[in-house]
């Protein structure tokens, strides 16, 4: 894999034949990625993925702006997909798999009621068919059931179907 590339400008930078582009870097460090709850998010496609029925997690920093339902993370197909977001006012796993011919959906619930304008590290863990859900470092819930994750395409913001739009600000996201 080749090393991520650093760009270091004062000014202006020429990153390719044509014109140039003015680059800009604030003095801090502390921002985060910011959806409005309505149509904001982020798409993409990456084969490093986690996939079929392997191990995977899912963490990030949220602050959410309300608690209304929203997704932070999803990646698959509609039927072969693994979500994490709120609703009700709680962190929320989700996943879809197709197990022979049989759409089965999984849900897994948090039992702590988020406040808004309150940062919170969340992670949605799926390992030998038990999932967890942590807010916090805690364990919100724990259960048991298939996933089979299908695709490389991924949301942050949304669901898999372009839906379901995250309110606040999401930092740190990992997929490990």
């Amino acid at each position: 894999m080749p090393p991520s590339p650093v760009i270091t400008a004062s000014g202006s930078l020429q990153i390719c034949d044509g014109e140039s582009v003015q680059l800009s870097v604030q003095a801090d460090s502390n921002f985060a990625l910011q959806f409005d709850g309505i149509d904001d998010y982020l798409h993409g496609d990456n084969s490093d993925l986690p996939y079929g029925s392997s191990s995977r997690t899912v963490e990030a920093w949220i602050n959410p702006s309300n608690v209304s339902d929203g997704t932070i993370f999803s990646y698959g197909v509609t039927v072969g997909n693994f979500t994490l977001g709120l609703k009700n006012g709680k962190i929320y796993g989700h996943s879809v798999s197709d197990v022979d011919g049989f759409i089965e959906t999984h849900e897994s619930f948090g039992t702590t009621t988020l406040v808004p304008g309150t940062w919170y590290h969340v992670a949605f863990e799926y390992f030998n068919f038990q999932y967890r859900l942590y807010l916090n470092s805690a364990l919100e819930s724990e259960s048991f059931a298939y996933n089979y994750v299908m695709g490389d395409k991924y949301k942050i913001g949304a669901n898999i179907n372009g839906a379901h739009f995250y309110s606040g600000l999401i930092d740190e996201l990992r997929v490990w």
